[in-house]
């Protein structure tokens, strides 16, 4: 049986096509076939107006508990949510139709991931910009839901 995450289904949704995405993200979020969660928006046709990256930034690449600046990604801003901000700010919201929160958690709740996503609903609900949270599974088994 194959497992569809909530990004495959997310981006072949044709009704999601016309809208601009801001999309909280890093390298643990890819599609079955390895693609980063960027990629499979632009391959998609989904357009992108901001990425925003949690601790260790977009990239994976920042050490733990060490500052991400902002940057720029393919063209597109990339806002870090790590460091002395910890939640989009009013402006970097500007534009976009949705914010969508896609990131594969580690399964266990010390971790920043669920903190990031947290303060991701509130700049989301103070903007009135929806925000979609994509599905996964959880990587340490089970099939319970909490």
């Amino acid at each position: 049986m194959k497992t569809l995450t909530g990004l495959s289904r997310f981006t072949a949704d044709p009704a999601r096509k016309g809208l601009t995405y801001g999309l909280v993200t890093n390298p643990s979020a890819i599609t079955v076939d390895g693609r980063a969660s960027w990629r499979a928006f632009e391959d998609a046709g989904l357009a992108l107006g901001a990425l925003f990256g949690p601790e260790h930034g977009v990239l994976g690449m920042a050490q733990d508990a060490v500052e991400v600046a902002d940057s720029t990604y393919r063209g597109i801003p990339a806002y870090s949510l790590y460091g002395e901000r910890t939640k989009p700010l009013p402006r970097q919201l500007k534009g976009l139709d949705a914010v969508v929160f896609d990131i594969q958690d580690v399964g266990c709740r010390y971790y920043t991931f669920i903190y990031t996503l947290a303060a991701v609903m509130e700049a989301c609900a103070e903007g009135r910009v929806p925000l979609v949270v994509l599905d996964r599974p959880n990587p340490v088994g089970g099939l319970i839901v909490e």
